[in-house]
């Protein structure tokens, strides 16, 4: 009898379970919580995480531009043909402008784009927008109230472009992206956990005190060109695990390259398809709630492995020397794997208790009636 005892209790049962039950209870949370995720090996690596990552624009903000304003000696024209050239690019700035143009019908050919610069044939004529920095003073003709357009837009952290043709900036056409309302909220909670904050934008470095001047933000690179997002992820996966959030075209090599990528859904199909999960409904306060997750998965897998372990080592000495009957064992087994099932669940098992608190709290307030509306 004393065999079969031994033979129930050392059977791995809830050993076996203690880590997939857990990364499956998991997976079934984030899914519910609008995360998907691509990566199986998402939450078991994420909280490893020591750096992350953030894109600005369309991650850290809404990425709906909106214009601002447009200063030059013909304001409507500037826009037109601005519009017209913005028309061939998807940069949200592109878009801003061209929503806020009127629809015409110009000859639009030649579209060419250079390192910071767009240039088309707008009705047989070569116009070039971009950033005011790529006019040097020596080639263009630059008039004074286009140069104080220029450090007003800086100074306001809007978005200055540049139009020009036949040799001259013919005005500024200034854009606003509005940072998220809880964007402050999220990388301070991730600051909290002891992890380097660190924000990638292409934008002028005039134009990030919002960001590289809140205390949980460690570090905001600056006028960082596509190709070099990648470069700069590299080097901060030196520091130790990194992770990538961001949601545009040019963050997808960015996000292939860090150890995990994370991907708005609002951010186009190649940013999504690098990533190794996808934060649904443009929610960037998922973010912190992956990593939460991640770190209570870990700690639920230490202790369902913990339980497994102390269970077997209390359990076969006593089946050994046949204090334990074969009833027992099997008994003993059952409650050990039901233990470990329980304790991967916990967090499901919260979350419905809470909506059944609210559930009965509502159905009270219903039975006590609301107030009525007055005029």
């Amino acid at each position: 009898m004393a065999g079969v005892s031994v033979l129930v209790v050392s059977c791995p049962c809830s050993l076996g379970i203690a880590t997939p039950l857990a990364l499956a209870a998991a997976t079934r949370d984030v899914t519910d919580n609008r995360i998907l995720v691509l990566n199986e090996t998402v939450l078991e690596r994420i909280d490893d995480s020591s750096v992350v990552v953030f894109d600005k624009t369309g991650t850290l903000t809404t990425g709906a531009m909106e214009l601002v304003d447009v200063v030059g000696d013909d304001p409507d024209e500037v826009l037109a043909v601005a519009a017209a050239v913005e028309r061939q690019s998807s940069h949200p700035i592109a878009a801003a402008i061209d929503d806020a143009a009127p629809l015409t019908t110009r000859s639009v050919l030649s579209f060419e784009r250079a390192d910071r610069t767009m240039s088309a044939l707008v009705d047989d004529t070569r116009v070039i927008i971009g950033h005011p920095d790529s006019f040097d003073a020596d080639e263009w003709t630059i008039p004074a109230e286009i140069e104080a357009a220029v450090t007003d837009a800086y100074e306001s952290c809007t978005h200055p472009t540049a139009v020009a043709w036949e040799g001259v900036v013919r005005g500024i056409v200034t854009v606003r992206d509005t940072p998220r309302e809880n964007w402050e909220r999220v990388v301070s909670d991730l600051a909290d956990a002891d992890r380097e904050i660190v924000v990638l934008t292409g934008d002028d470095e005039r134009m990030t005190e919002t960001f590289a001047n809140h205390p949980a933000v460690d570090h905001v690179f600056a006028d960082v060109r596509p190709e070099s997002k990648e470069v700069i992820v590299q080097g901060l996966r030196e520091r130790g695990t990194t992770t990538m959030i961001g949601d545009g075209t040019n963050d997808a090599p960015a996000l292939a390259s860090a150890d995990l990528g994370i991907a708005v859904s609002s951010g186009t199909d190649l940013a999504i398809e690098a990533a190794d999960a996808v934060v649904l409904d443009d929610r960037l306060d998922a973010v912190p709630e992956v990593f939460e997750l991640a770190s209570e998965t870990r700690d639920r897998i230490k202790q369902n492995l913990v339980w497994a372990a102390g269970y077997n080592t209390i359990a076969l000495p006593l089946a050994m020397a046949g204090v334990i009957t074969p009833l027992i064992a099997a008994v003993m087994m059952a409650i050990s794997s039901l233990i470990v099932v329980f304790n991967s669940k916990r967090r499901l098992f919260s979350a419905n208790g809470d909506q059944v608190t609210a559930t009965d709290s509502s159905e009270g307030n219903d039975q006590l009636g609301s107030p009525a509306h007055s005029d």
